[in-house]
C-alpha cells in the first residue's frame, strides 16, 4: 500500500458515481444525506485522498471507510466510483433494522444527495 496523495492528475474535470450497494451500505450506516454528500464531495475535490490497495482506494473519514475506485475516462475527465461505505465497528444494536426499508430510501435519498452535493461543491470553488 502506497499513499498517492503528492501524485499530480491531469484532469480538468471529476464526476462521480455511486453504485447501489455503496447506497444501501449508506443507508445501514445510518448516513443521512449531508453526511453522505460531504464524503462525496470530499472525494470529487481531492480522489487521492485515500489509500491504494490494489485497484482501488481506502478512504477513513470519522468511523466511516469508504472504498472507491478511481477511473481516467478521457484526457479530461477522471471518474470516482464510490463501490462500498463501511463503519469501521458495527454497533450490534443496529444490525439489520433498515433492511427491508433500504428500497424505498434509495430512491426518495439519492436525488437529495445529488442536489447536496452540488451545493457544497459550488461553495468549494
Amino acid at each position: 500500500m502506497a499513499y498517492i496523495r503528492k501524485e499530480t492528475q491531469k484532469c480538468l474535470r471529476v464526476d462521480y458515481r455511486i453504485t447501489p450497494v455503496a447506497i444501501e451500505d449508506a443507508i445501514h450506516a445510518y448516513l443521512d444525506e449531508d453526511e453522505l454528500a460531504r464524503l462525496i464531495a470530499t472525494l470529487v475535490r481531492d480522489p487521492t485522498i485515500g489509500r491504494k490497495t490494489d485497484e482501488d482506494y481506502h478512504h477513513v473519514a470519522g468511523d466511516l471507510t469508504l472504498r472507491y475506485r478511481i477511473h481516467q475516462a478521457s484526457p479530461d475527465l477522471m471518474m470516482v466510483y464510490v463501490l462500498r461505505i463501511h463503519r469501521r465497528e458495527r454497533d450490534p444494536r443496529l444490525s439489520g433494522r433498515m433492511a427491508q426499508g433500504a428500497r424505498v430510501v434509495r430512491d426518495l435519498a439519492l436525488d437529495v444527495v445529488k442536489s447536496r452535493i452540488k451545493a457544497l461543491l459550488k461553495e468549494g470553488n
